[in-house]
Formats: structure tokens, C-alpha cells, sequence
């Protein structure tokens, strides 16, 4: 059975990206030193193999959809700031992806290099986006890439600024988190009306095929876990807590979810919800900071594709309109349908926005009694 429709091309070109960015990632990870490191402005860390990734997929989007620009997570132009970082960049795409800096002196291998990453990097306004356009994440989680724990490699297909497709190359997820041992290594594909599938790493990693056919590939379908027993839900949140006033815990609280919740990082969250690892995804940050399109583009069709339903934590969809950051958006509550519904009213009748107001008056005030 073939998958796509009418993006069967794109589909189709999109997987083989993902899949050989997935394997990319996983040789240089465990290659990594401390050197390979690098802190951006905002303190996040970016490594070799973020850049990599991006320089892979977008070499190969552009070579083929070249009228849909990327809006990627990486620059270029900051890579080439950091010579030494450059170095050991360029030094793993020679090996890896030789065909992308052939023939080339160092100088120019470096100046290659950085463009290929950069022309994944849209800086202008979200207005002058056309209708279709890439957003990419080439490592979502780079806090779990260094500790060899759940990473993601995102990429979403955007329609008149919503996701209409979306792929998530997670090397580290695990067949199941219940049992130990098993196959690791899944990439994730949704195309909006054709539901959603996984592929072991194993069987599309070299990345050439021709069409995505369901049955070759040993694609599973995907289907959101649709019970609303909550003495059996399962809450995924991120590994390290951004919910650092407590609203994930009152909500867990007041609604008596008793299990513990699984603790990963990156988008691979999404994919536990869309497998029915885990039932409920709610994310609430401080009211100041703003979620980035590429940190959830990809894995909210998938979700949706597999029956479930994603909007920010006060139930309003996510607009990514804005530009770079779901700027009208606070938090992330994603879940089925119906038990959706049961958090969100939960949600409400706490007022998370009122309760972190709150939380940081009585803060200033305690700091200004100091």
C-alpha cells in the first residue's frame, strides 16, 4: 500500500531525509567530546551533529522541492564564528556525506557548508513565507542527544501555515518503555488525511527508496491511546521540568492520575502519545517564554493523524503564524479527543495563567522583604 496522496513526493523525499539524518546523528553521537559543544544565546547547547543534520536535509529538500523554503532551527553564519566547531562540522560531512563539500578546498568546503546550512534558515518575516514551506528542527532535544537519551529529528510540511505533514526521526525510541531490550530506532511519518505510521530505523536507514509502500517498509499505523480511565493514564513530560510552579502537578492531582509520569525529552514525547505509550502530553512554562514552531510542528500532525488532539494549554490552536515562536500560544495539551476534554476542564477551572501571575507577585514580594 503506498502512503501520501497527493504529497507522495514529497513524503516519500521527506522520509529518506529524516531517515539518513537519523543515522548521521546516531554515528556522531557516539562520537561526541566536550569539544563538540557549542551554547547558543539563549544557553541551549547546539553540537556537530545539529548542524550536520541540517546541512543533510537540507541539501536534500532543496535539490528536489527547491519552491519550499526551510525554516530552520541552525545558522550557518553563527557556525562559521566558531572555527574549531567548523572544523570538526565539516570533518564528520566529509566522511558522512561526501557528495555535499566534493571538490572543494578547505576555505570553500567551509563556505559550502555554512550556505547549505544557512539556506535552511529563513530570516525573514512569517509574511513573506509562500504558501507551502519547511520548518526543521535537525536535533529536537540536544540535552538528550548528550546524554544518549530520547532525541528527535523534526521536520513538518506547512500548508497556509498549519502542518500538513510531519516526520519525526527518533534513533533512541524504543519498541516499548515497559519492557527492557528490544529494537531502537523509529522514524515517524503523518500526511494530513492519511493517518500516520512508523518505521523501524532498521528497515528505511539507507534512505533510498523510490515510495513510501506501507507493507515493504513494515510500516505500523498509529493510534492514540482513547481511554479515560485515569487511574491508567500515563503523563509524558520532558526529562528536565519546565513546569517549575507546579501546574502539571495540581492538574495530575485533581484529576487523581496516580501513575508516574514517563520523563523523556524532545518531540519523542509526541511519539508516545500517537503509539499509546503514554495517553496525555501537557507542557505549561513560565508565561513569558514562548514555544518555537520546530519544536512542534512535526509532532503535532502526527498526533492528529493518529486520532489524537493537540492545541496549547488553554485549549486554542496553535497558531504558527507568527513567525519563529507560537507567540499566541501558552503550553501544550495534547491527548485524545475525549480526554482532552476532561484535562483542559480541569485546566480551566484552575486558571494557570492567574495561579503563575500570582506565583510571581508573591515572589517579588518575598524577594523585596529580603
Amino acid at each position: 500500500m503506498s502512503f501520501g496522496g497527493a504529497l507522495a513526493r514529497e513524503a516519500t523525499i521527506a522520509l529518506n531525509a529524516v531517515a539518513k539524518a537519523s543515522v548521521l546523528c546516531s554515528y556522531i553521537q557516539k562520537r561526541l567530546d566536550e569539544e563538540s559543544v557549542q551554547t547558543k544565546s539563549d544557553l541551549s547547547p547546539v553540537t556537530i551533529a545539529d548542524y550536520a543534520s541540517q546541512a543533510l536535509i537540507s541539501s536534500i529538500i532543496l535539490s528536489h522541492l527547491s519552491d519550499h523554503p526551510i525554516v530552520g532551527e541552525e545558522s550557518g553564519k553563527k557556525l562559521l564564528k566558531n572555527p574549531g566547531l567548523t572544523e570538526k562540522v565539516l570533518g564528520f560531512t566529509r566522511e558522512l556525506i561526501p557528495e555535499l563539500t566534493a571538490a572543494a578546498s578547505e576555505e570553500e568546503a567551509k563556505q559550502k557548508l555554512a550556505d547549505v546550512i544557512e539556506q535552511a534558515s529563513w530570516k525573514s518575516s512569517a509574511s513573506d513565507l509562500p504558501r507551502r514551506w519547511w520548518t526543521l528542527d535537525p536535533i529536537d532535544g540536544t540535552l538528550g542527544f548528550l546524554r544518549k537519551g530520547q532525541y528527535a529529528v523534526a521536520l513538518a510540511l506547512m500548508e497556509d501555515n498549519q502542518p500538513i505533514m510531519g516526520l519525526l526521526g527518533c534513533p533512541e525510541l524504543p519498541e516499548s518503555f515497559d519492557v527492557e531490550g528490544g529494537n531502537k530506532g523509529s522514524v515517524l511519518i503523518a500526511v494530513k488525511g492519511q493517518g500516520a505510521y512508523s518505521f523501524e530505523l532498521e528497515n528505511i536507514k539507507e534512505g533510498n527508496f523510490e515510495a513510501i509502500d506501507i507493507d515493504a517498509l513494515h510500516g505500523k499505523k498509529l493510534q492514540v491511546n482513547s481511554s479515560t480511565d485515569l487511574s491508567q493514564i500515563r503523563l509524558v513530560e520532558s526529562f528536565e521540568r519546565h513546569d517549575t510552579e507546579g501546574v502539571v502537578d495540581i492538574v495530575r492531582r485533581r484529576l487523581n492520575i496516580a501513575q508516574e509520569p514517563l520523563r523523556i525529552d524532545s518531540q519523542c514525547k509526541y511519539s508516545t502519545v500517537a503509539r499509546g505509550d503514554s495517553s496525555l502530553y501537557l507542557r505549561v512554562s513560565s508565561l513569558t517564554y514562548k514555544e518555537k514552531i520546530w519544536d512542534h510542528a512535526g509532532g503535532h500532525i502526527i498526533v492528529e493523524e493518529s486520532g489524537g488532539l493537540v492545541t496549547d494549554a488553554l485549549g486554542r490552536p496553535l497558531d504558527y503564524s507568527r513567525g519563529h515562536a507560537l507567540t499566541e500560544n501558552f503550553g501544550i495539551l495534547c491527548a485524545s479527543p475525549a480526554l482532552h476534554e476532561i484535562v483542559l476542564n480541569e485546566i480551566k477551572a484552575l486558571d494557570p495563567v492567574a495561579f503563575l501571575t500570582q506565583q510571581q507577585l508573591q515572589k517579588a514580594q518575598a524577594q523585596a522583604t529580603l
